[in-house]
């Protein structure tokens, strides 16, 4: 693995905290990616439980996050 890893989702970096223990570092937080990607994700399968009609994640961020509201 890479350090820091890529996101799965867009490639980007993905950020942690981390807290200076005395002999080093410890990572305090789960990795997490800058883009919010895992957000979006779970944003979209929200809006597609409740959407009349089905369109793809990539569609659905095209138009914009929210638009079958």
């Amino acid at each position: 693995m890479s350090y820091p890893p890529k996101c799965k989702s867009c490639g980007a970096e993905m950020d942690a905290e981390f807290v200076d223990i005395g002999i080093g570092t410890q990572q305090v937080t789960d990795w997490e990616c800058p883009n919010e990607c895992g957000y979006l994700e779970w944003q979209y399968e929200q809006d597609m439980k409740v959407a009349n009609v089905k369109i793809s994640f990539d569609e659905w961020l095209k138009n914009g996050v929210n638009s079958n509201e």
